[in-house]
């Protein structure tokens, strides 16, 4: 049994005979993001719907040729990438794809999907534990029957994939984390932040508590997507930007920025530290890759790499040159060339 704990889950909360808020409207995403994403699909279970979406390389039956001799098939890789806490799962088609279109790229099935209270996902009327984002990914897996999987986690998601492969080793090939949260320690954060930050005595300060944490998962500023852009897509062009989806997102999503305040509480951004050193120790140790950004100063600083060495951490650590924090999004063919490279090996380890 590992050394920390995850707690399970409550009965679902009921209010008005709902357990969840309910996501935006398809409709709505797709008049301003329409195109980006392959066929959506939708999970649904007791506390709410998930949104996901499957990216493959491999050649569907109709486009193969019946009369070419039988090939012993490879083996399909596959993958989940989770995004981080600002935007939905869009924000990683460029690296699904470059992912997908890599050389000699074996068969290769992605998933990507919107995590509780993001995107097209509904909300849980529940706190947004480590428990509450296994149970979705507990879900997809036995959904989609996949018995194991290229775990990735990036931000905020990367508590969730380091407390997963701790507790589901045995459902991980490998685990990588980009920028991920975790390590740093609530005791460093200074009094008047936290005192600010837990909402006051009776959440009489509830209001500020929001807009520093949104401070602080903007980065400091407020999403800025280009001047126009509603005009834009009104006008039938295509838009992909990521500050647009925040901007959105925020708009439309009536559960969002609370599952974002829920999650600097109980989301695993602090403390994490027994999780990921019991995957350091575990089987997935050798096999758990972390990316870091250069220019990060908050998850991929000296003082974040000595967290790692406080845990003892055996997988690589890997740096990212000239990028922050959005690795995924800046940088998505270098970094797609990386895991290329670090899961064939561990795959043929695996197999050896």
């Amino acid at each position: 049994m590992p050394a920390f704990a995850i707690p399970t889950l409550p009965s679902p909360t009921l209010i008005n005979g709902q357990s969840s808020i309910p996501p935006p409207s398809a409709e709505s995403f797709d008049t301003y993001f329409g195109g980006f994403l392959p066929q959506r699909h939708t999970l649904t279970s007791e506390l709410g719907q998930t949104a996901y979406y499957l990216l493959s390389n491999i050649p569907s039956a109709s486009a193969s040729n019946p009369s070419a001799p039988e090939i012993k098939p490879k083996p399909i890789r596959r993958a989940i990438l989770m995004h981080g806490g600002s935007t939905p799962c869009i924000n990683l088609v460029p690296l699904a794809k470059d992912i997908l279109t890599l050389p000699n790229s074996p068969p290769t099935q992605i998933l990507l999907y919107d995590l509780w209270g993001h995107g097209l996902s509904s909300t849980p009327l529940l706190p947004p534990t480590q428990s509450l984002f296994h149970y979705q990914l507990l879900q997809l897996l036995a959904t989609l029957h996949w018995p194991r999987v290229h775990l990735l986690g990036f931000s905020a998601s990367g508590s969730f994939a380091v407390s997963f492969a701790a507790q589901h080793h045995t459902l991980c090939t490998s685990v990588t984390l980009v920028a991920p949260t975790g390590l740093l320690r609530s005791s460093s954060v200074p009094y008047s932040t936290r005192l600010v930050r837990s909402g006051g005595p009776w959440g009489l300060w509830r209001g500020a508590a929001q807009r520093s944490i949104l401070y602080l998962v903007d980065g400091g500023r407020s999403p800025t997507p280009p001047e126009g852009w509603r005009g834009r897509v009104a006008r039938g062009e295509r838009l992909y930007d990521m500050e647009a989806v925040q901007v959105w997102q925020r708009e439309n999503h009536r559960g969002h920025v609370s599952m974002l305040v829920g999650l600097y509480y109980w989301g695993g951004l602090f403390d994490l530290h027994d999780a990921y050193a019991v995957v350091a120790k575990g089987p997935v140790g050798k096999k758990a890759l972390v990316i870091l950004g250069e220019h990060d100063v908050v998850f991929g600083g000296e003082s974040f790499r000595k967290e790692l060495e406080r845990v003892e951490w055996r997988g690589d650590v890997v740096v990212m040159e000239d990028v922050g924090h959005l690795i995924v999004r800046e940088k998505p063919k270098e970094t797609a060339e990386l895991l290329g490279r670090y899961w064939a090996k561990y795959e043929e380890d695996l197999d050896g």
